[in-house]
């Protein structure tokens, strides 16, 4: 009888903490002129193409995103990218020997959001149009 109070109790303070069962849903905020704003949480991101430790992909329908492993626990790092720079990424993030030079240009970029507490989710004044 007390499992099923407390559960009850539970499933109630859940619903009113995140309403919806779909945690990784594409949340909408009001922006200031009443018009929605997406917010994109680090777990929307698709995965399109991988490399070794690495992968491009994008959240949304336009927003390119370069994805790194980074720390101990390997928490992923967004950092945004061009189509361009998607669309090549064969052949400067899957070879053998990765092209250096392109990787630091693109993990000195801001981190658009990460697997880090306090960073999930992204922060939209990084984002830049190519």
């Amino acid at each position: 009888m007390i499992y099923k109070k407390l559960s009850r109790m539970l499933k109630k303070a859940a619903n009113k903490i995140a309403p919806t069962n779909d945690i990784n849903e594409i949340k909408q905020t009001p922006a200031t002129d009443n018009a929605p704003t997406l917010t994109f949480r680090y777990t929307d991101y698709v995965r399109l193409k991988k490399g070794r430790y690495q992968s491009v992909g994008k959240f949304g329908d336009d927003i390119y995103a370069y994805e790194i492993a980074t720390g101990v626990a390997d928490s992923p790092e967004y950092h945004q990218i061009s189509r361009e720079e998607f669309d090549s990424f064969e052949s400067w993030g899957q070879q053998e020997e990765m092209d250096m030079k392109k990787f630091y240009e693109i993990k000195n970029r801001p981190v658009l959001c990460s697997g880090y507490l306090g960073r999930e989710y992204m922060d939209t004044s990084k984002l830049w149009d190519r």
